[in-house]
């Protein structure tokens, strides 16, 4: 492992092709076919009752796909949406993605699918506060972590000479020289939460989808405040371990 400072990498200008951008504008005019189009046919043939969820499943999927092409198009790797300035794969980066992409999905799948069945107002769609919160606290944390590792802990820090070295395994391993080859319980317990809270939410608003059948949607589930608090709760010790410098790493260096 290098032991200097994380330097933020550009990415070739060979990588993005042609075939990326016609893979992006595909993907983008099968999320509104999709969104709009399987519910109204759903609603004039009569023959798909679970044409809402199949929607949002399916849109989705095509914005994993999005962050996949787009993420090979600027660093040459599939997963390149979740590797940061140090060449390694970001938990925040990760659990960012999974709040935007199901949030987005459902609020996106759910207004093409009102215009689809002619609603008058297809956006008025409310979004719960905690649900933006939980939200903003993803942010927060792809913000922050960033921040506390280059400022107060870059002399300790470990990075990878090219994008290519990222490990799925980098989203639980240490991130200073002295706790590499170990498991960060920080990072742990935010996968799990994360994991298991997008899961739950995806469920709920899954039934949800079900129990609207093909009438329009006014609102997305709303969540309860503990939610946020367990989730605010796991971010914190996130941040926080990050932010405590080890006692057997110098200051001025490793």
């Amino acid at each position: 492992m290098a032991t200097v400072a994380a330097q933020p990498f550009a990415a070739p200008l060979t990588t993005w092709h042609r075939r990326h951008t016609l893979a992006v504008a595909v993907i983008l005019a099968a999320v509104v076919a999709v969104g709009a189009v399987m519910p109204w046919a759903a609603e004039r043939h009569r023959d798909f009752q679970d044409a809402r969820l199949a929607a949002w499943l399916m849109t989705l999927a095509l914005f994993v796909a999005l962050a996949v092409v787009v993420g090979h198009g600027m660093t040459g790797l599939y997963r390149g949406v979740f590797v940061d300035d140090r060449h390694k794969l970001s938990l925040s980066r990760l659990q960012m993605f999974l709040w935007t992409a199901l949030v987005l999905s459902a609020y996106l799948s759910a207004a093409l699918a009102n215009v689809g069945l002619g609603a008058a107002e297809p956006l008025a769609i409310s979004v719960p506060q905690t649900l933006l919160q939980a939200m903003g606290l993803s942010t927060i944390s792809l913000v922050a972590a960033p921040a506390v590792l280059h400022g107060i802990k870059k002399h300790a820090v470990t990075v990878n000479a090219r994008p290519e070295e990222s490990r799925w395994t980098d989203l639980l391993r240490g991130e200073e020289h002295a706790t590499s080859g170990g498991v960060d319980l920080g990072k742990l317990q935010l996968l799990l939460v994360t994991i298991v809270l997008t899961l739950g939410y995806a469920i709920v608003l899954g039934h949800a989808y079900v129990d609207h059948g093909l009438g329009t949607v006014k609102a997305l589930p709303s969540i309860d405040a503990a939610f946020v608090v367990m989730l605010a709760i796991s971010h914190g010790g996130y941040l926080a371990k990050k932010a405590v410098p080890r006692a057997d790493v110098p200051k001025g260096g490793a």
